[in-house]
């Protein structure tokens, strides 16, 4: 059965009974202009007679970050863009006002002056990933 990248992607490996890469002119050889950049078999498993066999498999995996970044904080950071365009230009116009930098620090109204830590609010620490898969053979009667 020919089948496209998307549908290989969906195949369980654990449904995979092997696999073969023709490359070229036996690729050719066999799919004509079809196999010409290549063609991977893959033989799935197939019932067989006997009883019903139950295979399980359990999956847990954590992941986290090797390394998480250390940014500056809002009040630091409006200081320190205001303090960039005075560097740049004397008289350049600041981004931050001084009211809005104190009413950030001050905590007033969390809507309208924000005092974020970004990193603790969209990264978490770590994530926990868990699969569980029942295989079943199929059992044929003839």
């Amino acid at each position: 059965m020919e089948s496209n990248t998307t549908a290989l992607a969906r195949l369980q490996p654990d449904d995979i009974a092997g696999f073969s890469v023709l490359k070229d002119a036996a690729a050719s050889a066999l799919y004509g202009a079809r196999g010409a950049n290549g063609v991977v078999l893959v033989n799935t498993k197939s019932g067989i007679v006997g009883k019903a066999k139950f295979n399980a498999r359990f999956e847990n995996s954590i992941s986290t970050n090797t390394r998480n970044f250390k940014f500056a904080d809002n009040i630091t950071y409006m200081k320190m863009a205001n303090e960039a365009v005075l560097t740049r230009d004397p008289r350049g116009t600041l981004p931050y006002s001084q009211n809005k930098i104190d009413h950030t620090e001050n905590g007033d109204d969390p809507l309208l002056y924000p005092n974020n830590n970004w990193i603790d609010q969209l990264i978490k620490d770590h994530t926990n990933n868990h699969n569980v898969l029942i295989l079943t053979c199929l059992v044929v009667e003839i």
